[in-house]
Protein backbone atom coordinates (compact mmCIF):
# COMPACT_ATOMS: atom_id res chain seq x y z
CA UNK A 1 0.00 0.00 0.00
CA UNK A 2 1.28 3.52 -0.99
CA UNK A 3 1.34 5.98 1.81
CA UNK A 4 -0.03 9.45 0.78
CA UNK A 5 0.38 12.24 2.87
CA UNK A 6 -0.41 15.29 0.58
CA UNK A 7 -3.87 16.10 0.79
CA UNK A 8 -3.61 18.70 -1.62
CA UNK A 9 -1.12 20.94 -3.49
CA UNK A 10 -3.18 23.65 -5.49
CA UNK A 11 0.77 23.93 -7.20
CA UNK A 12 2.87 21.76 -9.02
CA UNK A 13 6.30 23.73 -7.63
CA UNK A 14 6.01 22.63 -3.99
CA UNK A 15 9.76 20.95 -3.50
CA UNK A 16 13.09 21.30 -3.32
CA UNK A 17 15.80 18.91 -3.45
CA UNK A 18 17.94 18.79 -0.18
CA UNK A 19 21.10 16.85 0.83
CA UNK A 20 20.14 14.53 3.36
CA UNK A 21 22.91 13.59 5.89
CA UNK A 22 24.98 10.35 6.42
CA UNK A 23 24.08 7.61 8.22
CA UNK A 24 20.27 9.02 9.15
CA UNK A 25 18.52 5.30 9.58
CA UNK A 26 15.75 4.76 7.01
CA UNK A 27 13.53 7.72 6.60
CA UNK A 28 10.30 7.48 5.65
CA UNK A 29 7.83 9.41 3.49
CA UNK A 30 6.64 12.09 5.29
CA UNK A 31 9.14 12.66 7.63
CA UNK A 32 9.42 16.40 9.23
CA UNK A 33 12.84 17.57 8.10
CA UNK A 34 15.36 20.47 9.51
CA UNK A 35 18.71 22.29 7.97
CA UNK A 36 21.08 22.10 10.54
CA UNK A 37 22.89 25.65 11.36
CA UNK A 38 26.26 24.52 9.89
CA UNK A 39 24.92 23.87 6.65
CA UNK A 40 26.25 20.66 6.33
CA UNK A 41 23.07 18.97 5.35
CA UNK A 42 19.33 17.75 6.55
CA UNK A 43 18.23 15.73 9.12
CA UNK A 44 14.94 14.84 10.93
CA UNK A 45 13.52 17.29 13.33
CA UNK A 46 14.58 17.01 16.87
CA UNK A 47 12.91 19.48 19.01
CA UNK A 48 15.44 18.86 21.31
CA UNK A 49 18.41 19.35 19.57
CA UNK A 50 20.27 23.07 19.38
CA UNK A 51 22.22 22.67 16.10
CA UNK A 52 19.74 23.50 13.72
CA UNK A 53 17.37 20.04 13.76
CA UNK A 54 15.03 21.70 16.18
CA UNK A 55 13.55 23.77 13.64
CA UNK A 56 11.52 21.81 11.17
CA UNK A 57 11.57 22.86 7.46
CA UNK A 58 10.02 20.70 5.29
CA UNK A 59 8.36 17.13 4.95
CA UNK A 60 10.40 14.05 3.18
CA UNK A 61 8.82 13.51 -0.42
CA UNK A 62 10.30 10.17 -0.29
CA UNK A 63 11.30 6.89 1.50
CA UNK A 64 14.70 6.77 2.04
CA UNK A 65 17.20 4.22 3.22
CA UNK A 66 19.84 4.44 5.25
CA UNK A 67 22.98 4.89 3.64
CA UNK A 68 26.67 5.95 4.63
CA UNK A 69 26.87 8.60 2.14
CA UNK A 70 24.74 11.93 1.53
CA UNK A 71 21.58 11.28 -0.44
CA UNK A 72 19.49 13.67 -2.19
CA UNK A 73 15.88 13.74 -2.18
CA UNK A 74 12.87 16.37 -2.71
CA UNK A 75 11.34 18.04 0.53
CA UNK A 76 8.02 19.68 0.20
CA UNK A 77 7.88 23.56 1.49
CA UNK A 78 4.15 24.18 1.53
CA UNK A 79 1.20 22.08 0.63
CA UNK A 80 -1.79 20.39 2.71
CA UNK A 81 -0.63 17.02 4.09
CA UNK A 82 -2.57 14.18 6.41
CA UNK A 83 -1.54 14.48 9.91
CA UNK A 84 -1.47 10.68 10.58
CA UNK A 85 0.60 10.02 7.89
CA UNK A 86 3.59 12.28 8.87
CA UNK A 87 6.39 11.24 11.04
CA UNK A 88 7.62 13.36 13.46
CA UNK A 89 4.86 16.30 13.42
CA UNK A 90 3.89 16.64 16.73
CA UNK A 91 2.75 19.91 18.76
CA UNK A 92 6.04 21.19 18.60
CA UNK A 93 6.85 20.49 15.20
CA UNK A 94 3.41 22.38 14.50
CA UNK A 95 4.60 24.99 16.81
CA UNK A 96 8.14 25.67 14.60
CA UNK A 97 6.41 25.77 11.73
CA UNK A 98 3.99 27.99 12.56
CA UNK A 99 1.77 25.34 10.64
CA UNK A 100 -2.19 24.82 10.99
CA UNK A 101 -4.52 22.13 11.92
CA UNK A 102 -7.47 21.20 10.42
CA UNK A 103 -10.42 19.05 10.10
CA UNK A 104 -11.87 18.55 6.72
CA UNK A 105 -13.99 15.94 6.10
CA UNK A 106 -13.24 13.97 8.99
CA UNK A 107 -9.18 14.26 8.29
CA UNK A 108 -7.07 16.14 10.19
CA UNK A 109 -4.41 17.79 7.89
CA UNK A 110 -1.27 20.04 8.16
CA UNK A 111 -1.58 23.15 6.44
CA UNK A 112 2.20 24.84 5.83
CA UNK A 113 2.49 28.11 3.82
Amino acid sequence: MIKEILAFTGKDELDIEIPVKASQGALAKGQVMARLDDASGYVPFNNSASNGAQKPVGILKWDLENKSATQVAPLYLTGFFKKSNLVGMDANAITAFGARVSDIAGEDLIILR
